[in-house]
């Protein structure tokens, strides 16, 4: 309240200020501009030379202006003009009339276009000759423009604009001498003391501080105008009028706030009882659920909402545990039998050529080359159709994807050139699902090297890249752009019936059921050979530790 009242007053005392030094300097400018009106130099030089037409005509305007000036601002009481060498004097209120030097106070004529307090009244006084004295000795001005006041206007504004209630007493300083205080209760035993207060402030634009004045408190609140026109507001507001309805209602405040102390305490008994407990225990339920409790079971005694909320919960609970164990079997069925189809899926071909190389082999009496093939086609056919898990160690892996390349490098003969990487110590031992390299290679020999007469590249990489371990299969084969819309229409959608791209689809979902949907396979075209590029992507925090 003490803010926004000090905030409030301040605002108004500028607002009051403002307006007044405008119209101050509206009256100044005119006043001014008075001194080079050709009728008032007509008047003030060489009036007597001039027929009574010119002179009539000369009054008539000077006057009109003067009264124009006097009727812009009701503060303006009158406007004189007065020739001295012309024994003139011409004012808004009264008319023409004769020049006297008990007319002008000599003071006024110092400060000109300053408001001066001189014989009770305040005048704005400037000449043509400004800053000047009276005096026969020296040169007199020609002209004489003064302009009086009206302070009972001024002080009439000023308790319209900024009384209040709660305002206490206002002062309002004029110039070096003028000041009008107002008392908003009818004291005024403090004004010797104020007006001390006021000049030792007023070489401060703002100030909001508190005084205490004669055992009262008061709140001070000062504005200033521009220190040319010396303008100065000032109030005195006490504190007590301020905080009296305060005071007033403070014991019924406080009255309120025990009942509402008490209130609270009863409706947080009654929340926690009713709410908060059965609330808190279904929180906890949850977060065993979530930690993988699906046994939890909540009980609630009252026939309420709560009891019904805990009677869902629990057939949820319930639900989602049969849930869970009919989508495990169903995943364990499903891996299964991918890698049974997987399994099964032996090409026969595959078969009837591989038993063609070793009847040729024969015939041409290469019994060791065909000794070392049979055995790598043994290998082979004894890894696919090995049922004793769906997990292998990566090296088994990769020894098996390398034993089916060096039985297609048979059938090719030098038409390709394999480069097969080595697998990193410390990744030889992790597992991965079986038969996840061996339909990448099949697929880049038959997509990619089948119509290679001679040149073609097939490589199998394995390496480490942000945490992701990555078995890239790179060919240089022909059509790539074919090829890889191929893989990529395989990979996003199911409705494919080709051996090759089924097996492809079928390893890119078991890594993704195995190690996460950011796991799978990544066709692109392979950047150092121009053919397919197709990496395996396995993603996990422990493998820069494995």
């Amino acid at each position: 309240m003490k803010k926004y009242i000090t905030e409030q007053s301040m605002e108004q005392s500028d607002y009051y200020l403002k307006n007044l030094e405008n119209t101050i300097n509206k009256i100044s400018l005119m006043q001014f501009e008075m001194l080079t009106d050709r009728y008032v130099n007509q008047i003030a030089i060489g009036y007597d030379s001039h027929d009574s037409y010119a002179r009539i005509q000369a009054i008539l305007s000077v006057q009109s202006r003067l009264q124009s000036i006097r009727n812009m601002s009701p503060i303006v009481e009158d406007i004189k003009l007065y020739a001295p060498k012309e024994n003139i004097a011409l004012s808004a209120v009264t008319g023409l009339g004769e020049f006297d030097t008990q007319m002008i106070n000599e003071k006024n004529l110092k400060h000109p276009s300053q408001i001066v307090y001189s014989s009770g009244k305040l005048y704005m006084t400037i000449s043509d000759l400004s800053p000047i004295t009276i005096d026969p000795m020296k040169e007199t001005p020609t002209v004489i423009l003064e302009i009086e006041l009206s302070i009972p206007e001024i002080e009439n504004d000023l308790v319209q604009s900024n009384i209040r209630t709660y305002s206490g007493i206002v002062i309002l300083r004029i110039g070096d001498q003028y000041q009008f205080t107002y008392d908003s209760n009818g004291e005024n035993q403090f004004e010797p003391f104020l007006k001390s207060e006021s000049e030792g402030n007023s070489n401060q634009l703002q100030l909001s501080e508190e005084r205490n004045i004669s055992g009262k408190s008061y709140m001070v609140i000062q504005v200033a105008a521009s220190k040319d026109n010396k303008l100065l507001l000032q109030q005195f507001i006490p504190k007590d009028v301020i905080f009296k309805q305060v005071h007033r209602r403070a014991i019924w405040f406080w009255i309120f706030t025990v009942l509402t102390f008490v209130a609270i305490c009863f409706f947080l008994a009654y929340n926690n009882n009713t709410i908060h407990r059965p609330l808190l225990q279904m929180v906890r339920a949850f977060k065993r659920v979530e930690e993988g409790n699906l046994e939890t079971v909540i009980h609630h005694n009252h026939q309420d909402e709560y009891r019904y909320l805990y009677e869902q919960f629990n057939w949820t609970v319930d639900s989602l545990r049969h849930l869970i164990d009919e989508q495990y079997r169903k995943t364990i069925l499903l891996q299964t039998a991918e890698l049974k189809q997987l399994q099964s899926q032996i090409n026969p071909h595959f078969l009837y050529n591989s038993l063609f190389i070793v009847v040729r082999m024969i015939k041409l009496e290469k019994l060791e080359e065909a000794v070392i093939f049979v055995d790598q086609l043994a290998q082979y056919f004894r890894f696919v159709t090995k049922n004793s898990s769906d997990m292998v160690i990566l090296e088994n892996e990769v020894q098996h994807a390398k034993n089916y390349a060096n039985i297609q490098q048979t059938r090719f003969n030098n038409r390709v050139t394999l480069i097969f990487g080595e697998v990193p110590e410390r990744f030889k031992p992790r597992l991965v699902p079986r038969l996840i390299i061996q339909p990448l290679i099949e697929n880049a020999y038959i997509h990619g090297m089948e119509d290679k007469l001679d040149k073609g590249v097939l490589s199998v990489t394995i390496e480490l890249n942000d945490q992701q371990l990555r078995i890239c299969v790179e060919d240089n084969g022909d059509r790539a752009e074919d090829n890889l819309a191929r893989i990529h229409a395989c990979l996003n959608t199911d409705d494919s019936f080709d051996k090759e791209t089924t097996a492809i689809r079928n390893v890119d979902r078991r890594l993704k059921s195995v190690f996460g949907p950011n796991s799978g396979l990544n066709a692109s075209i392979s950047r150092r050979y121009g053919g397919i590029c197709i990496c395996i992507i396995i993603e996990g925090e422990d493998l820069s530790h494995a």
